[in-house]
């Protein structure tokens, strides 16, 4: 979960949204203004920001912090920062997608202002070691 510190250094990805208490979990990302189907919300794609780790080589605190987006069985990205991507919280009926290899979220509906964008972890690739840390999938 961030902390407010953390969310005052975001680094701004998503400039239609921004970064609020939210019910689902701590903090979340919640629209601005209208954002329509299939526009891209979120870019993390920046290649001098994000690195290419290998879970294999990761802290079960790292894992356990879940401070990662993961992107194949072996491979997950992770920074020394974070972007607004990191406040989207979990959702079993999310309305946004990852596109790993475009490395970037787009909407799969309209979503108004004040709502909150969701994804759904459980379909990102991870490692098995990285699933038991996160009691969600």
């Amino acid at each position: 979960m961030l902390t407010p510190q953390e969310i005052e250094n975001l680094i701004d990805n998503a400039p239609k949204c921004e970064v609020r208490q939210s019910i689902i979990n701590g903090y979340g990302l919640f629209a601005k203004e209208l954002i329509l189907e299939e526009e891209q919300i979120i870019d993390f794609s920046f290649s001098n920001f994000y690195q290419e780790v290998r879970y294999a080589e990761q802290t079960d605190e790292f894992l356990r912090e879940g401070k990662f987006i993961g992107i194949s069985e072996e491979i997950c990205l992770t920074a020394e920062g974070s972007t607004k991507f990191a406040a989207v919280n979990h959702s079993r009926n999310p309305n946004t997608l990852v596109d790993l290899e475009k490395r970037k979220v787009f909407a799969l509906i309209d979503i108004q202002p004040n709502e909150e964008i969701t994804i759904d972890v459980r379909l990102e690739p991870m490692s098995k070691r990285a699933k038991q840390f996160s009691p969600w999938l």
